[in-house]
């Protein structure tokens, strides 16, 4: 067999052996579950201690940083401004409202599941942090990405 030949082979065959690529990160770095957050948020599930709140259903949430708009859905006005803190790496993930406007703040814990963010939250006042998403106690919300 030529020589030529023989080198092509071998080439052709040490591909099939070729390791896969790393997968690419982005040029800013992995994603956080904040980066996962932003964006606007349609309220699908709220309740107070079991209690479905109807009036919030529909409500959208805005999601801009660290800072929680929660947006009334009959006048468009803003209700609530809330900053954020996450805790991502306690089981389960745990996320803090401060209240902007000298309101109350609330501690509680969180899951994001794609476009689905679910909050089980209690009062500071209560002293509690939720250990589960549970929607018969204390605070609980369910909301849904409609846009970026």
């Amino acid at each position: 067999m030529p020589r030529h030949r023989l080198l092509l082979l071998a080439v052709l065959v040490s591909f099939g052996f070729a390791p896969a690529p790393l997968p690419r990160v982005s040029r800013d770095g992995p994603r956080t579950d904040l980066d996962r957050m932003q964006g606007v948020w349609v309220v699908v599930d709220n309740r107070v201690s079991g209690i479905e709140m109807t009036p919030n259903k529909g409500a959208t949430v805005q999601v801009r940083r660290n800072r929680w708009t929660f947006i009334d859905k009959h006048d468009s006005e803003s209700r609530s401004h809330w900053d954020l803190q996450l805790n991502p790496s306690a089981t389960p993930p745990q996320i803090d409202f401060e209240g902007v406007e000298g309101s109350t703040s609330s501690r509680g814990v969180y899951r994001l599941e794609g476009d689905t963010l679910t909050i089980s939250y209690s009062y500071v006042l209560s002293g509690v942090r939720p250990t589960a998403i549970d929607r018969d106690r204390d605070g609980y919300v369910m909301v849904k990405r409609i846009g970026r």
